[in-house]
């Protein structure tokens, strides 16, 4: 027999697995993006990886940081943002990664 609650059911489902396929396909274009875009080198695939889970490039490509303050800026995402602790191999290869490729900027003359 017939129910009209199954068509409610199946719209619900077919909408959880289309936004899932939606979110899967935009984070592989967002990781496609970002893997052409920031330069190779060793910890590339970890920075790719710990960062883009959460944010896109934009907070590391527009800041300039030294090896202490990115070390600081990955404290400060755990304490505060809920980001989970990294093996320590994987943080040296980000640091080492961020630090290199987008080191503290100088500051300008006026």
């Amino acid at each position: 027999m017939y129910k009209p609650q199954h068509n409610k059911i199946v719209a619900i489902i077919v909408s959880i697995f289309g936004c899932f396929y939606t979110i899967k396909f935009l984070n592989n274009k967002k990781l496609s993006e970002a893997r052409a875009l920031l330069p190779d080198d060793r910890g590339k695939n970890a920075v790719l990886g710990a960062c883009l889970g959460c944010h896109d490039l934009s907070p590391i490509t527009q800041q300039g940081r030294s090896k202490q303050n990115w070390r600081n800026t990955i404290i400060w995402m755990q304490k505060m943002q809920g980001m989970p602790p990294l093996p320590q191999e994987q943080e040296k290869d980000i640091i080492f990664y961020l630090s290199k490729h987008f080191p503290k900027k100088s500051q300008e003359k006026p």
